[in-house]
Parts: C-alpha cells; structure tokens; sequence
C-alpha cells in the first residue's frame, strides 16, 4: 500500500475499495446490516424529534408508516435540524395531528442560506424552540426523500458495495418481505465487515501454525535423529495469502 492508504486506514475513513473484497461473495446484506434502526413517523411532534436528535448521532433516519411501520422513505439529519430550526418562521408547526392536504413548507433556498446541506448545532435548534413549539406537530413528507436506494436482506454484499461506489450512498435501508425496516447499511458496515474477515483469517493462520508447532515437536521427541517433516506448510502459507 501507498503512504496515503496506509494514513486512510490508520485513521480508519470509510473509503471503499474500487472493486468488491473477495470475502463478500458469500454473504447477503443480513449479514453486515445494523440493526438496531431509529425510525420515525412522517407526522411527528417537535418535541419527540428533539429527543431523537439528543439520543443519538445518526446521519439519517427511516421513516416509516405509524402502525404498520412500512418503509417510506429517509430523511437526512442535516435536513431535519434545518426544518426544525426554520420552522416556527414559516408556520410548519400545527397543533393538530392529522395532516394538512397542503403543509406549509421551510424553503429550499432558505435552508441553502444557512448552509445546508451542513448540519446546524443541536444547541442552536434547541435555543430557538419554546416549550410551546415542542409540543407541536410537523409534517415532514415534503422533506423525505421517498426514492431512496433500497435493498431487501437476501441482496449480495457486493451488490451494496457496487451501490455505494457508483451511487454515492452514504446510507442503505434494507427491507424484508413486508416492506418494514430490517436494518441499514453504511460504507462503516461494509469496511467492519472486511476487518472481521482479516481477523478471522489471522486467527485460522495462526491456529494451524501453533497445531504445525505441536506436531513438529512431538515428531522431534519420538525420532530426535529424524528431520521434523511440516505437512500443513502449504496450508499455512495459502490460508496467510488469501
């Protein structure tokens, strides 16, 4: 490796490699997700945003159907923090929960002025929210982004690699049969997956390693005249190359 891939993984960037890593023809998108998927609703209070924000630092969120809990669409955190902060200016909040058949929408433009797609400070949003507005209702349909990249759990490993490479993606739902969220898939997932690969094949090396020592020890016990013969060389050094 050159010196600018070697500070990439001393640094650990989720830069993917050009081409799929062999170790990823066997496996299915199951295999790498992460499961454990904050979702939210479409039509949300402010306040319970607010608290989603706080408890986690997730880039993007599902969202999904209340009640049935299908998949609808992402929605990128940057945007999120952007509508709530802009909000309360452009009347968006509304006290009832059912949605309205034209919402009120944060401009584009506008969100371009404060620097999106840059995430704004969860203290700056926090700051411009009152307890009232916290208690209000958003709809946030008009911000989700209903086309994105899906995948279902039997999908190839190397098919989302090919995905994120070619499509610039940064997040990867993953749906099962009935349409509800499994898990999701970052360029993060894609390159664990690879180290967990390195580090079972170091283990496996030095497992028959340590089985070659044990044997070539007993046969220079039972025959000390007799050279100690290594049936597993090969072996080791195939398995140590891969």
């Amino acid at each position: 490796k050159g010196i600018y891939d070697i500070h990439i993984d001393l640094r650990h960037v989720p830069l993917l490699e050009h081409r799929p890593e062999k170790h990823e023809l066997g496996l299915q998108a199951s295999d790498i997700m992460t499961t454990s998927v904050t979702a939210i609703f479409p039509r949300a209070s402010v306040g319970g945003l607010m608290d989603t924000l706080e408890s986690c630092r997730h880039g993007a969120f599902s969202v999904v159907e209340e009640g049935s809990r299908r998949f609808v669409g992402i929605l990128d955190r940057s945007t999120l923090l952007h509508v709530l902060h802009l909000g309360k200016r452009h009347g968006i909040f509304t006290e009832s929960e059912s949605p309205a058949s034209a919402p009120a929408i944060v401009p584009y433009e506008e969100m371009l002025q404060q620097r999106h797609p840059a995430p704004l400070s969860l203290a700056k949003v926090k700051a411009s929210l009152t307890l009232e507005d916290c208690a209000m209702h958003v709809d946030l349909r008009p911000y989700i982004n209903m086309g994105c990249y899906t995948v279902q759990e039997h999908a190839a490993v190397m098919r989302c690699h090919l995905l994120f490479r070619t499509m610039g993606l940064r997040h990867l739902p993953v749906l099962g049969d009935d349409h509800t969220v499994r898990g999701i898939i970052t360029r993060k997932d894609l390159l664990l997956g690879a180290e967990e690969h390195d580090l079972a094949t170091i283990s496996a090396c030095k497992s028959v390693r340590t089985e070659n020592s044990t044997a070539c020890d007993s046969s220079a016990d039972s025959s000390p005249g007799e050279a100690p013969t290594r049936p597993a060389e090969a072996a080791v050094e195939t398995c140590c190359n891969v």
